[in-house]
């Protein structure tokens, strides 16, 4: 009787530990990464949406109602960032009413999240909008910016953001004529 009872000890229990291997296996293949993704998928989406947010916001106004400007990007921001926004608006205040600056029609054409972790995010947002002033024909103006994003509670705050300057496309010929190759003197016939 022993001896049976090593024999299907011995074939049982491989089955069983293949079974939990198996098991395992399937596990970690088709439920952790699903449930890994969704959480960095879902922060992602999150920052992606906030960093658009403010992007859009940051670049819409008038001259003629920066009140309203100010209200709107406060509850997109960090107080820390309100602070330095708020500074540099006060300064550029009187020219932009003089001026009679606007910008408007922004309009995101790419973003993405280069990097993401429990509290903060950097998100790359690529965008265009148009500038126009007083007297002045509209300019179509395409822009890259670094946004840096702090978890404010559930959500994100615009902590910080960085324009990437974008070189110009200008192709024209140059103004000055580039000399060809030297050429011989024809001999005399």
């Amino acid at each position: 009787m022993t001896r049976l009872s090593k024999d299907r000890l011995l074939i049982v229990v491989p089955v069983v530990i293949g079974v939990l291997g198996l098991v395992t296996g399937l596990v970690l293949a088709f439920v952790v990464p699903r449930v890994v993704s969704d959480d960095w998928s879902q922060d992602a989406k999150a920052a992606s949406a906030a960093a658009e947010d403010f992007v859009v916001t940051f670049n819409t106004y008038d001259a003629a109602e920066l009140d309203d400007y100010r209200e709107r990007v406060d509850g997109l921001v960090t107080d820390s960032l309100q602070k330095v926004i708020e500074t540099n608006l006060d300064e550029a205040e009187p020219t932009m009413v003089q001026s009679q600056q606007t910008s408007r029609g922004v309009s995101v054409r790419s973003i993405g999240v280069t990097e993401l972790d429990a509290d903060s995010a950097t998100a790359v947002v690529v965008f265009t909008f148009t500038l126009g002033s007083e007297g002045g024909q509209p300019t179509a103006v395409g822009a890259r910016t670094f946004v840096e994003l702090a978890k404010d509670g559930s959500g994100w705050k615009v902590n910080d953001y960085t324009e990437i300057p974008i070189a110009s496309a200008d192709v024209s010929a140059p103004e000055a004529t580039t000399p060809g190759p030297a050429t011989t003197p024809e001999a005399p016939q």
